[in-house]
């Protein structure tokens, strides 16, 4: 019987996919455990043939990821099905996903603490064998062997981070300059040296997986603080897609510095020894090789990369902590740059719900009952605020236009509903409104019955956010509203924004935020056409799969979102220049204290390698806070 086997996935708009079929299927090939790949064009099924080690949770988990990039998904709609390597196929019935209880919860903490405990005693077993070898230098055979067994005690975490890379077909250049240059160093007789490269490896990665550990369990709080906006797996896998993409994105030019490093050393370890070709092992051995393996251990990078990574997961963490929600693929740069947020009034500016502030008409009922009546129904403001469950009559051959207004049968009679420009195109003749609230005229069987003039409560941290803008971030704010210049000149002076835009259609406000170039604020619901067509946007009150961001529904979250955004832009320029900075002082450090003074010194560096990368993550972990 063969040890591989045959799984079948049927692939939803799998024509996506299959625009670039090679791209996609050599993607496929290259998750761990895939030995082949098929694709059956007339049932869109993925066949893949797998090794028995393979896991096919991970397997299935990847070529969700795959075919989510080319616009496909996984279908779980049909029975999936399975078969063994000669063929033979079986059919497995779908179950439910089973929600975890609380006993699984449990094992799986059991777990992670039981692989944190063991990480740990390795590590200290390490540090302790280090230390007590420190004293022992009148006994060297006893010291050589105790800084051999901290050796393999810092050893075997790299030796577990390798299989865990190879599995995954990642990579392994860094686990094996590490291993090489502390074996070159122990095998010189620098043993002090050599065990520490390896275990200052290995704790800055301990140390890492302990900060993720608190991150995961940070955010499996939040879900269930906000378990009604919070999808745990869903804002999980979001948070890793962020540090994958870094991680992509710095993959090559982390391959090419590890290369360097490998030509440097060897230069500086096989060169200079022919100066002295006489005496050329003896050199070699004596003070170059020495030389070769320090810079070896100086040319860990992939946690580095890490942290560049966790500035921005740091802060959508924090964001969302405070119900900001960012959308998968809208990165915090965006509003890094923002010098302008364009507020929209209702819901934003505003409190949602309308008031009536007067009626002008002869038959103020009767004007007031043919609004309710073609409201009802309508999602809008006005309707929210009016409309009850009272009346037994409804509309007819309802037509309603958002930037206009209602047009509509009601006991047989023409009525219309909505703003002078709707009056206006349907020949109707208006007493225009002069007051300083939000008129809404009402005409039946083409005249004018009346016009009911609403007016909105400005929000209570409105006023605090325009300031907050102002004055520590030096943006502007606007208002953008489709209500009368009047009312809206009126906000302006109310709320002290620095510009206000009146009589705005959805089509003129996605046209003006194209030119202005500023984040627009609207309300989820009452909003949704500019929030999908704006540059930049932010949703108030839902979440809103279109727009940018979804905030909660306070609107001081927009002065923190930008302050983030800049914090966060900020500290990845540092996190980015400071690793390359420092570590080519360490570098150059080491060359010539050694070259000049001859001192064991790979062990000073060490240490100051990790001391920095760990300053560097604390830097990061700045955007665990609120901003100043």
């Amino acid at each position: 019987m063969s040890d591989q086997r045959i799984v079948v996935y049927k692939i939803k708009d799998a024509e996506n996919a299959l625009k670039d079929r090679a791209g996609f299927l050599d993607l496929v090939k290259e998750i761990g455990g895939v030995t082949a790949v098929e694709f059956n064009d007339d049932e869109n099924d993925l066949v893949l043939k797998l090794d028995d080690w393979a896991s096919e949770y991970d397997v299935m988990t990847a070529v969700m990821e795959i075919a989510k990039k080319y616009g496909a998904d996984l279908s779980f709609d049909e029975d999936e099905k399975e078969a063994d390597s000669d063929g033979e196929t079986a059919a497995i019935v779908d179950e439910e996903k089973e929600e975890p209880t609380d006993d699984m919860k449990k094992d799986e903490e059991d777990d992670e603490k039981g692989g944190f405990i063991e990480k740990a005693l390795t590590l200290g077993l390490s540090a302790i064998c280090i230390i007590v070898a420190c004293f022992l230098g009148n006994f060297p055979d006893v010291q050589t062997w105790i800084y051999t067994f901290a050796f393999a005690f810092a050893g075997y975490e790299i030796l577990l981070s390798a299989i865990s890379k190879i599995a995954t077909k990642k990579n392994i250049i860094e686990e094996c300059l590490i291993l090489s240059s502390s074996l070159i160093l122990l095998y010189i007789g620098k043993k002090f040296s050599g065990s520490m490269i390896a275990f200052g490896y290995s704790l800055l990665n301990f140390l890492y997986s302990r900060v993720e550990y608190v991150i995961k369990h940070r955010i499996e709080k939040l879900s269930k603080n906000q378990e009604n906006i919070v999808d745990f797996e869903k804002f999980y896998d979001r948070y890793n897609t962020i540090g994958d993409s870094v991680s992509a994105l710095y993959s090559k030019k982390a391959f090419i510095v590890r290369i360097v490093f490998i030509a440097v050393a060897a230069l500086l370890a096989f060169i200079p020894p022919f100066f002295n070709i006489a005496k050329y092992g003896q050199e070699l051995l004596n003070k170059w090789l020495y030389v070769g393996a320090g810079v070896l251990g100086l040319s860990q990078v992939s946690v580095l990369i890490k942290i560049i990574g966790d500035v921005k997961r740091y802060s959508i963490l924090r964001l969302a902590e405070r119900g900001a929600l960012l959308n998968s693929g809208v990165g915090l740069d965006s509003f890094s740059e923002v010098d302008k947020v364009v507020f929209d009034k209702t819901g934003v500016v505003t409190f949602p719900k309308a008031e009536i502030y007067e009626i002008l008409s002869e038959n103020k009922e009767r004007c007031l009952k043919l609004l309710k009546i073609a409201e009802k129904g309508i999602v809008h403001p006005i309707a929210d605020g009016i409309c009850d469950d009272e009346s037994s009559v409804e509309a007819e051959n309802v037509v309603y236009e958002r930037d206009l207004g209602i047009a509509c049968l009601i006991d047989g009679a023409k009525v219309l509903v909505g703003n002078k420009k709707l009056m206006t195109e349907n020949s109707v003749a208006i007493n225009e409104y002069e007051g300083d609230a939000s008129p809404v005229y009402v005409a039946e069987n083409g005249k004018q019955i009346g016009v009911v003039a609403f007016k909105y409560s400005v929000r209570n941290n409105f006023v605090g956010a325009v300031l907050e803008l102002k004055n520590d971030l030096g943006v502007k704010s606007e208002i953008i509203s489709a209500d009368s210049l009047s009312y809206v000149g009126q906000l302006k002076e109310e709320t002290g924004v620095a510009k206000a835009v009146a009589g705005a259609s959805d089509s003129y406000k996605v046209k003006y935020l194209a030119q202005a170039k500023g984040l627009y604020v609207g309300h989820g619901e009452y909003d949704s056409e500019v929030l999908s067509r704006a540059p930049l946007s932010v949703a108030l009150g839902k979440e809103d799969p279109d727009c940018a961001v979804s905030v909660s529904g306070d609107v001081k979250e927009i002065p923190n979102l930008i302050k983030t955004a800049k914090r966060a832009k900020r500290i990845s320029k540092q996190n980015f220049v400071l690793p390359i900075g420092y570590k080519l002082v360490l570098f150059l450090a080491f060359i010539f204290t050694y070259i000049f003074t001859e001192m064991d010194c790979v062990r000073i560096y060490v240490v100051s390698d990790v001391i920095i990368t760990c300053l560097l993550e604390l830097n990061s972990l700045r955007n665990l806070s609120d901003p100043a």
